[in-house]
């Protein structure tokens, strides 16, 4: 029995967007895996001046109103820039190089188009001529220059009270000045866009769409303050990435300070207490960050697999994932840039103090030579001096074959990620860059450090029970990767992209099972009109149907559904409403609480003491 899945296909949903009404205006938005459709009704105001490659009106011709106008210029519109000096030699020379442009007073600006941007500051707005703007399309591209008091209305809502009559959108504040005039490429920049008015607000979109912008309707005018806190927030997506690395470095460094100063001092090292404190500012600094950048690099990949194992045991990936996973998904970017910026610190720390002085493990043994020293004319002393100029081993070898691979690898990933580099390589490019030489970058640094920790003697693990830095840090890359060796079988990897291709495994098809209880006997006592009464028997034979269904609520089977809530079954014109409640089948109801039955044409009421028939 096939069920329905309520993730319709984007060919269902397309066919569904055109059946829809001519008279409202569709726009469909994917987040996710779920696909939100938004109507908006076209009665709004109607504007006889669409935006249309035709005139844009710019109140302002400072830097931000000049560089947007420059833009759409660029893209086919003519704008004139208002300015309360037309005459001004320095600003028409500058609107030379942009054809399309020219500057008149505000008053013709306003006359010219419908679609007037107001490019000045928010502090200026009471300045602005309202009753010219009566009925105008308001495109405020303010920003504030500090985070807005919590109970304050946004600058864009300040001005549609200012002017009432007008229509206020909010829209290219995220854009910069610098990225419109330069050209820059930002075809795959956000721009969010909110108003009280659809048609306005569906003009603007279709403003932004054709300056090469992705445009993002966030409703009405109450979102521009979201849409006005954007430009002024420090590192929003980088702000808990940045935190729990920085925490996980000094953790690291807590433990190696344990492992190298702490428990030497409790053991009785013989180092001097002035050299191993002197190790805290190099040695210390730069294993903390080694371990960090590993285990960061873990991080980017680890809950790519914990969600595999998620969808294989649903069976679908139709179901979000756990919020937390979700946002460690959505994190993985900076997780990889903050790797890229340790490794970078570490090699360049590596290699500083790359010598058998600090590295004993991969260097052969360095010579001893005995020498006299003569502190006088009679007094002479022999000193052993351990000269540091033996060769690296074989294990060394490999440490920094490993280590200069693995870096050169994350700094391709690194480049990849930048948004002018992606925007130039190909799905399946991107897909192996950031996926396979993904994996081998962590492979050979999973290597580089396991090279490094080969070879300790049994005493190197039991300094104050903390075990070596090299052997730690390999916990997590080496849990990593054990975790993803299973999706790499072949049979798992098929399922998996059987998944992930849009096979749903809830969908199998099921046997509707048919439990038919005991018929039950009924005895209603009537009332006719006449005040006879009579005893009506009636046998009532309750049925169910238990089946499985998507999420537990919908079945639809030729013709027949059930609700699947233990509430409802509607099968060949027949419902049951599974409560005890009802039973509606060919015409004939049944209300099993004791109280009514329907049946051809005869209604029957009992409450205990009266029926009437008709």
């Amino acid at each position: 029995m096939e069920r329905v899945n309520t993730h319709e296909s984007s060919a269902t949903i397309e066919q569904a967007l055109n059946e829809l009404p001519a008279s409202m205006a569709r726009q469909k938005s994917i987040h996710g895996n779920d696909v939100q459709l938004h109507e908006e009704n076209t009665r709004g105001p109607s504007h006889a001046s669409e935006v249309h490659k035709g005139n844009v009106g710019m109140i302002g011709s400072g830097d931000y109103g000049r560089a947007l106008a420059g833009k759409m210029a660029q893209c086919g519109y003519k704008v004139q820039l208002g300015s309360r000096n037309p005459d001004n030699e320095q600003i028409k020379k500058m609107l030379e190089s942009k054809p399309g442009t020219s500057l008149v007073s505000q008053e013709e600006a306003i006359a010219s188009s419908n679609v007037l941007v107001v490019a000045v500051g928010g502090d200026h707005y009471s300045k602005l001529p309202v009753l010219a703007l009566k009925g105008k399309i308001l495109i405020d591209v303010a920003n504030r220059t500090r985070p807005r008091p919590e109970e304050a209305p946004s600058i864009a809502e300040a001005l549609q009270n200012l002017v009432p009559d007008a229509h206020v959108v909010k829209a290219f504040n995220v854009l910069s000045a610098y990225a419109l005039e330069n050209s820059t490429v930002q075809s795959a920049k956000q721009v969010p866009v909110a108003s009280n008015s659809p048609d306005a607000k569906r003009q603007v979109l279709e403003l932004v769409r054709s300056l090469g912008y992705s445009p993002v309707d966030y409703g009405d005018l109450s979102r521009a303050r979201d849409i006005e806190d954007i430009p002024i927030q420090l590192l929003p997506q980088w702000r808990v990435p940045a935190i729990f690395v920085a925490v996980l470095w000094l953790l690291h460094f807590v433990v190696l300070v344990l492992k190298f100063q702490i428990c030497a001092i409790v053991s009785g090292h013989d180092t001097p207490l002035g050299a191993l404190l002197a190790n805290l500012g190099l040695l210390n600094f730069n294993r903390a960050t080694a371990i960090t950048a590993l285990w960061t690099l873990c991080l980017c990949y680890l809950p790519g697999v914990l969600g595999a194992y998620l969808q294989l045991w649903r069976g679908t990936k139709y179901k979000r994932f756990p919020t937390w996973l979700d946002n460690w998904l959505r994190s993985r970017k900076q997780l990889g840039l903050l790797m890229l910026a340790l490794a970078s610190i570490h090699t360049i720390l590596g290699a500083s103090v790359w010598s058998s002085h600090y590295d004993k493990l991969v260097f052969e043994k360095p010579t001893v030579a005995l020498i006299a020293v003569r502190y006088n004319d009679t007094a002479t002393a022999e000193r052993s001096v351990t000269l540091h100029d033996s060769r690296m081993t074989w294990q060394g070898e490999l440490f920094m074959t490993t280590g200069t691979l693995a870096m050169f690898v994350t700094a391709v990933l690194g480049v990849s990620s930048l948004p002018s580099v992606g925007a130039s390589l190909s799905w399946r490019e991107f897909m192996f860059i950031q996926s396979k030489l993904g994996w081998l970058a962590l492979l050979l640094a999973t290597a580089h450090d396991g090279l490094l920790g080969f070879g300790f003697e049994s005493h190197h693990y039991n300094m104050c029970t903390v075990m070596s830095g090299a052997q730690y840090a390999l916990h997590l890359p080496l849990l990593t990767i054990l975790l993803k060796l299973p999706l790499l079988l072949p049979c798992v990897d098929k399922h998996l992209q059987a998944i992930r291709s849009g096979h749903d495994r809830t969908r199998n098809k099921q046997k509707k099972i048919f439990v038919q209880p005991a018929s039950e006997t009924r005895v209603l006592r009537t009332q006719k009109r006449n005040g006879e009464t009579c005893d009506l028997t009636v046998d009532v034979t309750p049925c169910f149907t238990a089946s499985s269904t998507i999420h537990g609520s919908i079945i639809l089977d030729d013709g027949s559904m059930t609700l699947n809530d233990c509430s409802m079954i509607l099968d060949n014109d027949s419902m049951i409403l599974d409560d005890s409640s009802m039973i509606l089948d060919n015409d004939s109801m049944i209300l099993d609480d004791g109280s009514m039955i329907l049946n051809d044409g005869r209604r029957i009421l009992d409450h205990g003491s009266m029926t009437l028939i008709q």
